[in-house]
Parts: structure tokens; C-alpha cells; sequence
């Protein structure tokens, strides 16, 4: 078996990286994702410190998740509400490329040495749509034990598991969860 790393990987030109980034969450539907690392773009003309720390990265962009550790950063002002027009961006209310420019720009104007803490550590790249065998596997148990039983996830998920009663998921035709949740899987 190889250990190669597959060759995008190798891709040390920021601008590159982040591009490829964003496209990679296009294809794999994450638009609000991909317009928020483009975003980032500009930024690597400017003299704030998220941009200094994109520009003079010292490893390989892709390989480290730096772009994901600068939308990570975004995403954790919008979930503390630090910075409310982000919501518009992952609502996909706001899909024009250069206003969500500049709500990153002014998110990085009003938060930019804190998000630039967050290029110190990779990202927790879990995701919701992980729940989704969890859940049907609840739904087997649950008609053998009954519908109460407490659920704790151990690991990397960062809890994401336990918070299943706020989704929606629909698997085929038999759905559970909250009809009204705006995560829907």
C-alpha cells in the first residue's frame, strides 16, 4: 500500500488551494461553504492578519485544511452570534459572490485576530449528514426497547450525534425528527 499523497495535496499556491476548495465544496454540496472560502479570495490582497496568515502559510494549504480553518472561524462568529449576516450566507439567502465578500470582509474587519486564531488548529470536519446511520439505527432500536434510551457519543464528533432531535431526516419516505428543522438530511 502507498502512502503517496494524492498530488492536489501537494499544492503549495494559497490562491490554488483555495480555489480548489471552494470548487471541491461546490461539487460535494456545500455552496454556502464554497462561497464563504471565496470570500477569503480578497482578502489575500489586504493587510489583515487572515490574509498575512493565508499568504505566508507554511505548509501545504489543502494538506493542513486551511481554508477549512478559516470558514471554521466564520461559522463559529455566526453560531455566537457574533456576526449575524453570516446566517444569509449558510441560509443561502445570500447568493451573490460579491456580497458575500464583503460580509466576510466585515467580519474579518470586526473579528480578524480572532479568526485568525483559528489557522493555529485543524479543523472538526464532522458533519451533520454523519447522523443519518446513527438515526436509523435509533429507529430499530427504538422498536425493540421502546422510544427512551439515552445516547452518548464518545469521539470526534464533537457531540454533533446528540443533537439529532433537531433535524429532519427523511430516508426514503420514512421521516423522523423535527418536521420543522431547517437541517434537513
Amino acid at each position: 500500500m502507498s502512502n503517496a499523497k494524492p498530488p492536489i495535496m501537494e499544492m503549495n499556491n494559497v490562491l490554488s488551494a483555495l480555489e480548489w476548495q471552494a470548487d471541491h465544496a461546490e461539487r460535494n454540496g456545500a455552496p454556502a461553504t464554497a462561497r464563504a472560502i471565496r470570500g477569503a479570495i480578497p482578502l489575500l490582497q489586504g493587510n489583515s492578519e487572515c490574509g498575512r496568515r493565508m499568504r505566508e502559510w507554511p505548509g501545504l494549504s489543502l494538506e493542513d485544511a486551511m481554508p477549512l480553518r478559516f470558514t471554521g472561524g466564520l461559522h463559529n462568529l455566526y453560531l455566537t452570534g457574533k456576526v449575524p449576516d453570516l446566517g444569509a450566507v449558510y441560509r443561502q439567502e445570500m447568493t451573490d459572490q460579491g456580497a458575500v465578500n464583503a460580509v466576510v470582509a466585515a467580519a474579518v474587519s470586526a473579528h480578524d485576530m480572532e479568526l485568525a486564531g483559528w489557522f493555529d488548529g485543524p479543523p472538526q470536519t464532522n458533519e451533520a449528514g454523519r447522523s443519518a446511520s446513527v438515526m436509523v439505527q435509533l429507529l430499530w432500536l427504538s422498536q425493540r426497547l421502546g422510544p427512551r434510551f439515552e445516547l452518548l457519543e464518545l469521539g470526534a464528533s464533537a457531540g454533533i450525534n446528540t443533537m439529532m432531535d433537531r433535524f429532519h431526516f427523511d430516508f426514503g419516505g420514512v421521516e423522523s425528527g423535527d418536521p420543522d428543522s431547517p437541517m434537513r438530511i
